[in-house]
């Protein structure tokens, strides 16, 4: 009697567990069939519905359901957004196998034309997917990372390529790919110098050495290899100084400014006796020396050296008599309070600087605007004049400080791109005569 109540429980379970999986497949296949017939368009909330019971429904892996997912994405007759959704409930469910047909399609799509110039965009938002809502879920299915970095070197996604869950050796080779065509931008690409070591110094030097022309040299191998103080690439900077500087004295600033970085920290002891000092402190955006503080902090100079040194230069610049220096010191304690040097309660009569939100590592004097997928050239000489020694013996109007001061609490900084904020603040400090007319550019020679 008991086994025969069991067994109609059983079949009973069966029957309802049998019901449940047709309600499953029967919502499952309504909604991916939502998505396939939206050609004329489908409601916002139809749409979200749809993804939803796709998102809970599917299982990880489902060829059929991929297959169908593609279609709809490779169909340019079906709406942008319901593909771009889509390719993002095919990077969440897919396998290994999948990912990988999901990573040939876009590189496909990276290698060829369309025919229609909307399409061209529509496949330029669905890479995105895959190379920022899709890319976690990509990683996690892929057990070998090398076609996803592969596509997303292809599309130069920096951050995406440092922070890939693959090995660093095969990550840093894509890494020097990129940097390898990226010559005219003349500060180093900041989410890959983790990845960089001196097993990257060889083909970074070759960079630097395969022009002597200064419109074809290669500006960020030489500033990437400057910022990691390469000793053995100091000779080839110092080698064209001159020359470079002939052809604008931009150039010979930059290369000056990397021969003093590698010096600054071989040996690394160096760089606390610079930070302490009060060399370079006439400005409002002291570059050398967070510079020299964050290389101190990357480089394992112990934090409490460190610490003291910005101490001390702290108490010199405070009893000197110089606005901008001081000026320079609140970007100073902001940074090293950044970086984790400054205690919240160090040099509390030193206010934090009008600009917060800017960025104060030492990668901001870029000349170039660049994005991840875009790098524009250095200016030349033709359309950008050298600057020309007007004063020799110039000096700061103090008496605008407090005018400066009032123009940078006025601008809403959060709505001003990150490559335009350091440019708006120099042209306004060139304005009130804060920086050397040497360092502005020309307008023509001062009236008498």
């Amino acid at each position: 009697m008991i086994a025969f109540a069991l067994s109609g429980l059983l079949a009973v379970s069966v029957t309802l567990d049998a019901q449940d999986s047709t309600d499953q497949e029967s919502r499952e296949e309504a909604a991916i069939s939502a998505l396939e017939n939206s050609r004329r368009g489908i409601a916002r909330h139809d749409l979200q519905h749809s993804v939803d019971v796709i998102r809970t429904e599917s299982r990880r892996g489902d060829e059929a359901v991929w297959m169908r997912l593609r279609g709809i994405v490779e169909n340019g007759r079906i709406p942008r957004d319901v593909r771009k959704e889509a390719l993002q409930l095919a990077c969440e469910k897919a396998d290994d196998p999948i990912a990988r047909e999901i990573i040939a399609m876009a590189s496909d799509w990276a290698s060829t034309t369309p025919g229609a110039e909307h399409e061209l965009e529509t496949r330029g938002l669905l890479i995105s997917v895959i190379c920022g809502e899709g890319l976690s879920w990509l990683e996690a299915a892929l057990t070998d990372q090398s076609p996803l970095l592969h596509l997303l070197a292809q599309r130069d996604c920096v951050r995406a390529i440092a922070n890939n869950p693959g090995p660093v050796a095969l990550r840093r080779q894509f890494a020097l790919d990129i940097l390898g065509r990226t010559r005219t931008k003349t500060s180093p690409i900041d989410d890959f110098l983790p990845l960089l070591d001196e097993s990257s110094f060889p083909a970074l030097r070759e960079m630097v050495r395969s022009s002597d022309d200064p419109f074809q040299f290669h500006y960020c191998a030489a500033a990437t290899l400057a910022y990691l103080g390469d000793t053995q690439i100091k000779t080839d900077l110092t080698a064209r100084r001159e020359r470079f500087g002939a052809a604008s004295a931009t150039f010979r600033e930059m290369l000056d400014q990397w021969i003093w970085q590698i010096d600054v920290q071989n040996p690394k002891s160096n760089l606390a006796g610079f930070i302490a000092s009060t060399t370079d402190s006439e400005t409002i955006l002291p570059i050398r020396r967070l510079f020299a503080i964050q290389r101190a902090k990357e480089l394992g100079v112990p934090v409490d050296e460190i610490r003291n040194a910005v101490l001390v230069h702290a108490s010199r610049v405070t009893a000197s008599d110089s606005q901008s220096a001081k000026s320079g010191l609140r970007v100073v304690k902001y940074r090293a309070k950044e970086l984790g040097i400054l205690a919240p309660s160090d040099l509390p009569d030193v206010s934090d600087p009008p600009f917060i939100g800017l960025r104060t590592d030492t990668r901001i004097s870029d000349q170039t605007a660049t994005s991840e997928n875009s790098l524009q050239p250095l200016a030349s000489s033709e359309s950008k004049p050298a600057r020309q020694p007007w004063h020799s013996s110039w000096r700061p109007n103090d008496a605008n400080y407090e005018a400066f001061a009032d123009w940078l609490a006025a601008i809403d900084w959060d709505a001003v791109p990150e490559v335009e904020a350091l440019d708006l603040m120099i042209d306004k400090m060139c304005e009130l005569d804060l920086i050397d007319p040497d360092k502005c550019e020309p307008q023509g020679p001062p009236g008498p």
